[in-house]
């Protein structure tokens, strides 16, 4: 990190004084170990938006004749005897479209499931590589963070009726990675990034629902019995391979949608991480996410606060290396999305430097809230610092004013018109390349900003290899 006085007086320039006021200043005082990291999206769970080309499916794929368009980005070098270039006479793409997620992608190849292997097996070797993770380690990366679908050590017999392909080799990649990791220092967090019914109905769940809802997944206990046999076979998976001494945390779900049962949500969670305290043992960090309503959670969940050793449901152990996983977006919701670059950084450094604050405390009292929201009592609190549970922002983005899923159907449309995405190689204007860089250093400045708090700081930022902002 940058001196940080440098880098507030970048920020501060584009806000208001009022604004500035609710800014930390100083010197940061650490006390705990910086957690900053990046995200490999879209490797082992598949996302188009970050893949476009790997799901411009044409017939020529799903009969195991692979074709690669030019410039994608997990296409084998074009030395590689599996290299074949699309031609557009030979091969015409799915109708009546294209895949949206990877559970529609795998539909595709219908009952060809070893060609849909060899298909993902593309992606996996060459999506991520060994040079990426150098690169990372060059840019001052200490973590990355590793979506993993739920599926990832399923049988084959757990997987029956749906397209998902059992052991079909993420497992093998992943160790790969960790090899990489641990030869270069570098720390390993795979999250355990989809649930059988969906937790938010989003693309990023492995299945992409008709509108956004966690009710596929709460509503349903043997989906929520699957997701906790999916984090023993994780943790047990990582235990039997001696992976544990680069894969230091776990995260136990991504995103569970704002509409989840807070209850049901807070008993998986118990459950889960007893088993990742069973299996592997105290030293494995455990993360959760937060429904997208940090301050949801200050109310004693995890802190080792004595006041709830009563309450089974609140503390059942000791939750020291846990965290609270925040994610911050300003492009997915139109009110962010239409705010001004300034007040896009007023709302960087007041709307989410107070979600990132609001929790996570052993105590509270209706004394010390300093603002309320109707639904949610105890919002944004005061108080002493959890001695159990503390808060990371492990997903956040420079991605501003375009929505992903407008600017997708266009790439996509392109693909099948033309066989190039619209824009890959467009160049940023100077002012806007500006805006950018004050846009995510104001983050940068606002996430750790946490550790005033006593909280291990730091982030884990998104990751898109193709993808501009």
């Amino acid at each position: 990190m940058v001196e940080q006085k440098k880098e507030t007086e970048k920020v501060t320039d584009l806000i208001s004084k009022e604004d500035e006021a609710l800014f930390p200043t100083g010197p940061i005082v650490q006390t705990k170990p910086w957690i900053r990291g990046v995200n490999i999206g879209g490797w082992l769970v598949l996302e188009r938006y970050i893949s476009p080309y790997f799901f411009a499916l044409t017939n020529c794929h799903v009969q195991g004749d692979f074709r690669f368009y030019p410039g994608q980005i997990d296409a084998p070098p074009t030395t590689s005897p599996l290299y074949k270039p699309m031609n557009a006479t030979e091969c015409t793409p799915l109708q009546p479209s294209y895949p949206v997620d990877m559970y529609t992608l795998l539909q595709a190849f219908g009952a060809n499931e070893e060609i849909a292997k060899q298909w993902l097996n593309v992606h996996y070797e060459n999506f991520v590589t060994k040079q990426d993770i150098l690169k990372l380690k060059e840019a001052g990366v200490l973590y990355v963070r590793v979506p993993i679908p739920h599926w990832i050590l399923e049988s084959t017999e757990t997987v029956q009726g749906e397209p998902w392909v059992a052991h079909d080799g993420a497992w093998l990649h992943f160790k790969k990675l960790v090899g990489w990791c641990r030869e270069l220092g570098i720390q390993v967090w795979p999250d355990v990034h989809t649930a059988p019914g969906s937790q938010n109905g989003f693309d990023n769940s492995g299945q992409a629902l008709p509108w956004s809802t966690c009710h596929g997944w709460d509503q349903n206990p043997a989906h929520i019995q699957r997701s906790l046999d999916a984090i023993r076979l994780i943790s047990q998976q990582l235990v039997d391979d001696g992976l544990t001494d680069v894969v230091t945390g776990l995260g136990l779900l991504n995103e569970p949608f704002v509409d989840c049962d807070i209850h049901v949500l807070q008993d998986f969670y118990n459950r889960g991480f007893a088993i990742v305290r069973e299996i592997v043992g105290p030293d494995m960090a455990v993360y959760i996410g937060d429904m997208f309503r940090s301050h949801r959670w200050d109310n004693g969940f995890w802190t080792n606060d004595p006041k709830h050793d009563d309450n089974p449901s609140l503390q059942p152990h000791n939750h020291e290396l846990t965290f609270l996983d925040s994610h911050f977006y300003h492009v997915f919701d139109p009110n962010p999305r239409a705010l001004s670059p300034r007040q896009h950084i007023a709302f960087t450094c007041r709307n989410q430097y107070r979600e990132t604050v609001a929790c996570c405390y052993q105590d509270k009292n209706d004394d010390d809230i300093i603002s309320v929201e109707p639904e949610d009592k105890h919002a944004f609190m005061t108080g002493t610092v959890s001695k159990g549970i503390s808060h990371i922002v492990g997903e956040w983005s420079a991605a501003f004013d375009t929505l992903v899923v407008t600017k997708l159907d266009i790439v996509m449309d392109g693909i099948a018109a033309t066989g190039i995405a619209p824009e890959f190689d467009r160049q940023i204007p100077e002012l806007r390349q500006k805006f950018l860089r004050n846009f995510v250093e104001a983050q940068m400045v606002t996430y750790e900003a946490a550790t005033t708090m006593g909280f291990p700081g730091g982030g884990f930022i998104g990751h898109s290899k193709w993808s501009k902002c």
